[in-house]
């Protein structure tokens, strides 16, 4: 019996298999999003939570992740800051991001670990 090249009618064509997910939070996050049916392969906006826990030095660790993130938006809540960017959403794409972010702020005592995104 010849094996398929191509998937099953019933199997996902999803790039971010849950196979390639490791088992920690952002994977867990990963393998949630898939038994809820979000789409990878569409543009997303992602929201990264930045904490700094020094308000006064905000406006410079917002600007540091400029630097990094040039096209990002910015939003500052009470207690942190979010960037968000707009990509395909992948593990690799989080986890870069994310310690792109947090080597950013680190200087401002800040760092990067939370990250979200919305699903219609």
């Amino acid at each position: 019996m010849r094996e398929s090249l191509f998937p099953a009618p019933h199997q996902s064509l999803n790039e971010e298999s849950n196979m390639s997910w490791p088992i920690d939070a952002d994977g867990d996050v990963f393998r949630s999003l898939e038994q809820s049916g979000f789409d990878f392969s569409a543009v997303a906006l992602v929201d990264f939570n930045v904490d700094v826990p020094n308000p006064e030095v905000w406006g410079d660790a917002i600007d540091a992740a400029l630097d990094v993130y040039p096209d990002a938006a910015i939003r500052e809540e009470d207690t942190y800051f979010i960037v968000q960017l707009e990509a395909r959403l992948t593990y690799d794409f989080v986890i870069e991001t994310q310690k792109k972010l947090t080597a950013a702020v680190a200087p401002f005592g800040g760092k990067c670990d939370s990250w979200g995104v919305l699903q219609d």
